[in-house]
């Protein structure tokens, strides 16, 4: 009996220490993904800073620079500069961006 209550005690702790902050990160990112509109300042999970021109069901395309796009999973996306996030970006000739 207490090799039960042992064991339950475990399963109750992996659940609050695993599982349900993996839920909540999930919830998050759905969340962020569908309030992205075409403007928005992103950033992927790879660093990518650019601007979004077009949303597609899987895909966006983003400007990355002057006549330069690029092609992302929607679920590359890891933060939108344009919800209230600080821009931590550094300008080309190496100085910090206004935020």
């Amino acid at each position: 009996m207490p090799a039960l209550v042992s064991t339950a005690i475990l399963v109750l702790a992996m659940w609050f220490l695993l599982v349900r902050p993996q839920r909540r990160r999930a919830m998050e990112h759905a969340a962020l993904l569908a309030r992205l509109e075409v403007g928005h300042r992103v950033i992927t999970a790879g660093g990518i800073h650019g601007v979004i021109e077009e949303i597609g069901d899987q895909t966006m395309r983003l400007a990355i620079a002057t006549g330069t796009t690029v092609t992302v999973e929607r679920r590359a996306i890891a933060r939108d500069l344009d919800a209230g996030e600080p821009d931590t970006s550094v300008d080309d000739d190496g100085a910090e961006a206004d935020g």
